[in-house]
């Protein structure tokens, strides 16, 4: 069932060492990185995108595996303290010097701010969309803990319910985290086409973010038979 939920992919036939250890940072430019194992959904789709030529932002995966103690404790936790609990294990879990380092490693060579993203293997199905969280305008030194925040979300009540409708246990729901550089637009938006081939585009200025979580309502225009309506 849980391969069903995550429609889990196949093991690939990597050369010798390609994929290597499932713990390991990695860029999204690494071939092991399409995998859903090795990124989590959100980074193995980017990963994706970026091997065929898309221009998607540079980052870096802390693969899926890494959260796996985490969790476990976390589990442990939730049946005698609550979600709250467990979300405080999270919190306070210590992670391995070697990750530490790879992640001090990796995160060097970006400018700041940066964004801290979750890549829930849950993420490759739509049903999933906006249970986890993504931390803006992080600084290097933030980096661990703001780890440690997006796995806390698996955590939540709402993800919690939502795991528990799907028979999905929260130990087997790994977390991945992308880490990337933030971009900070002038304005931001989404479009959307409908039957007819009309493109409406609703923006704001600024960050896109509030408008996608639905706490801005934006400007709106629709493009249809030639004419800008709005």
């Amino acid at each position: 069932r849980y391969r069903d939920a995550v429609h889990f992919q196949e093991p690939r036939d990597y050369p010798r060492g390609m994929k290597g250890d499932s713990s390991r940072i990695r860029w999204l430019d690494d071939p092991s990185a399409i995998d859903l194992e090795i990124s989590g959904a959100k980074g193995s789709g980017l990963a994706r995108a970026r091997a065929e030529g898309f221009p998607v932002l540079n980052g870096f995966i802390i693969p899926p595996a890494c959260s796996k103690d985490a969790f476990s404790r976390a589990v442990t936790a939730f049946e005698t303290r609550g979600t709250g609990g467990a979300r405080m294990v999270i919190i306070g879990h210590e992670l391995p010097e070697r990750l530490v380092a790879q992640i001090d490693e990796f995160s060097a060579t970006f400018p700041t701010p940066l964004i801290v993203r979750s890549s829930s293997v849950l993420e490759s199905s739509g049903g999933w969309s906006g249970a986890f969280t993504s931390i803006p305008e992080i600084q290097r030194h933030e980096i661990v803990r703001a780890v440690k925040s997006v796995w806390a979300t698996n955590f939540s009540i709402e993800v919690l319910d939502r795991l528990k409708a799907a028979e999905i246990s929260p130990e087997a729901a790994l977390m991945g985290v992308l880490i990337q550089p933030e971009i900070v637009p002038d304005f931001g938006g989404a479009a959307r086409i409908d039957g007819r081939g009309a493109v409406t585009v609703t923006a704001v200025k600024g960050t896109p973010r509030d408008l996608m979580a639905g706490w801005a309502p934006g400007v709106k225009a629709t493009f249809e038979n030639g004419q800008l309506v709005g």
